[in-house]
């Protein structure tokens, strides 16, 4: 079994698999067209970088995977106080980043981002862990971003 594979993607996680579907107007075909934009695709490619950099010299994983994911997500700026307090965080603000966009988007166009570098295809991964939050200077987490961890299992 292979050691942990951990590394730090910096920018604003973007969510992927949204899709929308339409008739075309000439053909009369269903076109069906992925809604990430731009973003997400400087995203994807933002953590494809950083996953081959992290894989130099390793072949993508074999079998099972676990997957760990913290997404950082930059805070608002209502989290903050104004005037003198200015920079530091109102009370009873939360760490946990628990509004659009959902979790489950943001791991699948991380994940999608991942194919052929980290592991041959997604349904490598067996276990996955995914925590969404928002940037803390004490949590070495000041940068919006991802910590990805990717293990190999026993099979």
């Amino acid at each position: 079994m292979r050691s942990p594979i951990r590394f730090f993607v910096p920018g604003i996680p973007r969510p992927g698999g949204s899709k929308k579907s339409f008739h075309h107007a000439k053909t009369g075909k269903i076109i069906t067209m992925d809604m990430g934009g731009q973003k997400t695709k400087d995203w994807r490619s933002a953590v494809a970088s950083f996953a081959l950099e992290a894989m130099v010299g390793k072949k993508p994983l074999e079998g099972p995977l676990k997957l760990r994911v913290m997404l950082v997500m930059p805070r608002p700026k209502n989290h903050y106080g104004t005037g003198k307090n200015a920079g530091k965080l109102r009370g009873g603000i939360s760490l946990w980043h628990a509004i659009a966009p959902d979790t489950t988007k943001l791991l699948r166009s991380t994940e999608d981002a991942c194919k052929g570098l980290l592991w041959r295809d997604d349904c490598q991964v067996a276990e996955q862990h995914a925590e969404k939050i928002y940037t803390l200077t004490f949590l070495k987490t000041e940068h919006p971003g991802a910590w990805i961890e990717v293990t190999q299992l026993e099979s």
